[in-house]
Protein backbone atom coordinates (compact mmCIF):
# COMPACT_ATOMS: atom_id res chain seq x y z
CA UNK A 1 0.00 0.00 0.00
CA UNK A 2 1.74 3.09 -0.95
CA UNK A 3 1.42 6.35 1.28
CA UNK A 4 2.67 9.74 1.25
CA UNK A 5 6.20 10.69 2.73
CA UNK A 6 4.02 13.63 4.13
CA UNK A 7 1.76 11.28 5.77
CA UNK A 8 4.43 8.98 7.05
CA UNK A 9 6.26 11.37 8.70
CA UNK A 10 3.21 13.33 10.38
CA UNK A 11 1.76 9.86 11.53
CA UNK A 12 5.40 9.12 13.55
CA UNK A 13 5.84 12.60 14.45
CA UNK A 14 9.24 13.50 12.88
CA UNK A 15 10.27 16.01 10.46
CA UNK A 16 10.68 15.37 6.78
CA UNK A 17 12.98 16.95 4.25
CA UNK A 18 11.91 16.89 1.09
CA UNK A 19 8.97 15.82 -1.36
CA UNK A 20 5.62 15.38 1.25
CA UNK A 21 4.07 14.43 -1.88
CA UNK A 22 6.66 11.35 -3.00
CA UNK A 23 5.12 8.02 -2.25
CA UNK A 24 6.38 4.50 -0.91
CA UNK A 25 4.92 1.47 -0.76
CA UNK A 26 7.80 -0.49 0.98
CA UNK A 27 10.50 -0.96 3.15
CA UNK A 28 14.33 -2.12 2.47
CA UNK A 29 18.28 -1.98 3.38
CA UNK A 30 20.11 0.83 1.94
CA UNK A 31 22.17 -1.67 -0.23
CA UNK A 32 18.69 -3.11 -1.83
CA UNK A 33 16.12 -0.47 -1.96
CA UNK A 34 14.61 1.29 -5.29
CA UNK A 35 12.63 4.34 -5.50
CA UNK A 36 9.40 3.11 -3.98
CA UNK A 37 11.26 2.19 -0.69
CA UNK A 38 12.53 4.06 2.40
CA UNK A 39 15.01 2.42 4.68
CA UNK A 40 16.78 3.39 8.22
CA UNK A 41 20.01 4.11 9.13
CA UNK A 42 21.34 3.75 12.82
CA UNK A 43 24.85 2.18 12.32
CA UNK A 44 27.93 4.03 11.44
CA UNK A 45 28.82 0.49 10.18
CA UNK A 46 26.45 1.48 7.42
CA UNK A 47 26.90 4.91 6.44
CA UNK A 48 29.47 4.22 3.11
CA UNK A 49 25.68 3.11 1.76
CA UNK A 50 23.58 6.07 2.19
CA UNK A 51 25.34 8.33 -0.63
CA UNK A 52 24.68 5.40 -3.01
CA UNK A 53 21.20 4.19 -2.02
CA UNK A 54 18.60 4.24 -4.27
CA UNK A 55 15.85 4.36 -1.69
CA UNK A 56 13.12 7.25 -2.16
CA UNK A 57 14.27 8.10 1.33
CA UNK A 58 15.80 7.35 4.45
CA UNK A 59 14.48 7.52 8.24
CA UNK A 60 17.96 8.46 10.16
CA UNK A 61 19.36 10.78 13.19
CA UNK A 62 20.17 14.71 12.19
CA UNK A 63 23.81 14.21 12.57
CA UNK A 64 23.47 12.23 9.26
CA UNK A 65 20.70 14.20 7.49
CA UNK A 66 22.70 16.10 5.20
CA UNK A 67 24.89 13.06 3.59
CA UNK A 68 21.46 11.49 2.23
CA UNK A 69 21.28 12.02 -1.79
CA UNK A 70 17.24 12.07 -1.06
CA UNK A 71 14.54 12.42 1.45
CA UNK A 72 14.80 12.17 4.87
CA UNK A 73 12.84 11.57 8.07
CA UNK A 74 15.05 13.22 10.66
CA UNK A 75 14.06 10.80 14.14
CA UNK A 76 15.94 10.92 17.39
CA UNK A 77 15.28 7.02 17.13
CA UNK A 78 15.60 5.76 13.54
CA UNK A 79 14.70 2.08 14.17
CA UNK A 80 11.56 2.69 15.99
CA UNK A 81 10.68 4.95 13.32
CA UNK A 82 11.34 2.93 11.03
CA UNK A 83 9.51 0.12 12.60
CA UNK A 84 6.15 2.43 12.93
CA UNK A 85 6.63 3.00 9.19
CA UNK A 86 7.31 -0.37 8.21
CA UNK A 87 3.59 -1.50 10.55
CA UNK A 88 1.67 1.16 8.28
CA UNK A 89 3.01 0.16 5.15
CA UNK A 90 2.15 -3.45 5.42
CA UNK A 91 -0.56 -3.64 7.78
CA UNK A 92 -1.92 -6.96 9.48
CA UNK A 93 -4.58 -8.60 7.55
CA UNK A 94 -8.37 -8.22 9.25
CA UNK A 95 -9.45 -10.79 11.82
CA UNK A 96 -12.25 -13.38 10.20
CA UNK A 97 -15.12 -13.13 12.26
CA UNK A 98 -16.78 -16.27 13.83
CA UNK A 99 -16.14 -19.44 15.10
CA UNK A 100 -13.61 -22.12 13.43
CA UNK A 101 -15.30 -25.05 13.03
CA UNK A 102 -12.77 -27.66 14.80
Amino acid sequence: MAKRLGDLASLVGCELRGDPDLTVSRVATLSNAGNDAISFLTSDAYKAQLPTSGAAAVVLREDDADEAPGAVIVSPNPYATYARIAAELYPPPPAAPGIHAS
